[in-house]
């Protein structure tokens, strides 16, 4: 059985990445944390978590937070991934998994 990464949100269709070795996933993941970050502009919570107290125009993509909601953890993390520290990236879009734009699984194909 192969394994695909699956991302998509209700504005794009899927993309998918072959996970079928520990190479290819580590890409993949990379790959998605680079859409989410560069496209989709979801970590604008983490990026300025001191001034963000809700969605406004430039955060509509993620769910309302409010400077107290904003989780230090989750900024260092961040902070990390965009290093490129493959631990951190995946800790990241596991944490975030279920906010809006950020939703992606993972398949076995044949």
């Amino acid at each position: 059985m192969k394994k695909i990464l699956v991302y998509e949100n209700r504005k794009c269709g899927p993309a998918t990445w072959d996970i079928s070795t520990p190479l290819l996933e580590e890409k993949a993941f990379r790959e998605l944390f680079k859409i989410l970050k560069n496209q989709w502009k979801v970590y604008y919570d983490l990026e300025h978590p001191s001034i963000v107290t809700g969605c406004d125009h430039e955060c509509k993509h993620h769910k309302p937070i409010t400077e107290e909601s904003t989780n230090p953890d989750e900024v260092e993390i961040y902070k990390k991934a965009k290093t490129g520290d493959i631990k951190a990236i995946r800790r990241l879009l596991r944490l975030r998994q279920d906010y809006e734009y950020e939703e992606w699984r993972i398949e076995e194909v044949r």
